[in-house]
């Protein structure tokens, strides 16, 4: 999951997938291009969980390709991680709406799931569906 996304934080994504299914959570990895943000400098200090840094380096790349998710909340951090990592392929590909979809249809790959609400909550309970499903 991005750490910035438009109108939230993956911040808040990870508040929000606490509320709705904290076992989730160990299968979260973010990714930041560094930005610089006092909130998110306090929230990447809490969070146990990895946060990857742009541009991948190998031992990120097989972190990322090897999570159970990638969550893509626009159509550059889609082009963005697969020019990084090289590829799409491992992780399911979770987009937040048809823009980001159309985007990783362009890359060569099929999103598996897209939010019907587009917005990072929308973003949450798609995910949160398709992990209750599987």
């Amino acid at each position: 999951c991005d750490l910035v996304m438009p109108g939230k934080t993956g911040a808040d994504f990870h508040a929000a997938l606490t509320a709705e299914r904290p076992e989730l959570l160990p299968r979260i990895t973010f990714i930041s291009g560094g930005d610089a943000d006092p909130k998110l400098d306090a929230f990447r200090r809490t969070v146990d969980r990895p946060i990857l840094r742009k541009p991948l380096d190998p031992e990120a790349r097989e972190a990322a390709l090897g999570a159970d998710y990638a969550t893509f909340t626009s159509a550059s951090s889609a082009r963005f991680f697969a020019e990084a990592a090289g590829t799409l392929a491992g992780p399911r590909l979770v987009s937040i709406g048809p823009v980001t979809s159309e985007a990783i249809r362009e890359l060569g790959f099929e999103p598996d799931v897209e939010a019907a609400d587009h917005t990072p909550d929308g973003l949450v309970e798609a995910l949160v569906a398709d992990a209750a499903s599987r």
